[in-house]
C-alpha cells in the first residue's frame, strides 16, 4: 500500500521523491501507520476540523486532488473510506514531501 501511494504522489506531480529527504521519511512513517489503521479498520476518533480542511484544500488544490486519488485507491482496493482528519494529515504530508521537488 505504501509503495502504491508513493507512486500515486509521484504520478500526480510528475516528480521523483527524494528518499533521503527528511520530509520523505516523515511521510513514509505516516504511511506505515496509516496502512496499519486501514488494515485494522480503525476509525479516527478525532473530531474533524472542517474549516482547516477547507482552507488546506483551497490553498493546495493540486494536493487535494492527489489525496482524493489516494482515497479512491484505498476505497477500491481495501473497502475503507478515509475520513476528513486522515485526508487533512495526508494533504499536509503530501504538500511537504512534494514542495522541494516542485520548486526545482
Amino acid at each position: 500500500m505504501t509503495g502504491h501511494i508513493i507512486s500515486l504522489v509521484e504520478q500526480s506531480f510528475q516528480i521523483h521523491l527524494n528518499e533521503e529527504d527528511w520530509n520523505y521519511q516523515r511521510f513514509l512513517t505516516h504511511l506505515k501507520f496509516f496502512a496499519q489503521r486501514v488494515a485494522m479498520r480503525q476509525v479516527s476518533q478525532e473530531g474533524g476540523n472542517e474549516e482547516l480542511y477547507d482552507e488546506l484544500a483551497g490553498r493546495y488544490p493540486h494536493v487535494r486532488n492527489c489525496v482524493d486519488r489516494i482515497a479512491d485507491y484505498i476505497l477500491i482496493e481495501f473497502h475503507y473510506d478515509i475520513g476528513m482528519d486522515e485526508r487533512m494529515y495526508l494533504m499536509i504530508h503530501v504538500e511537504r514531501v512534494t514542495r522541494a521537488c516542485r520548486k526545482s
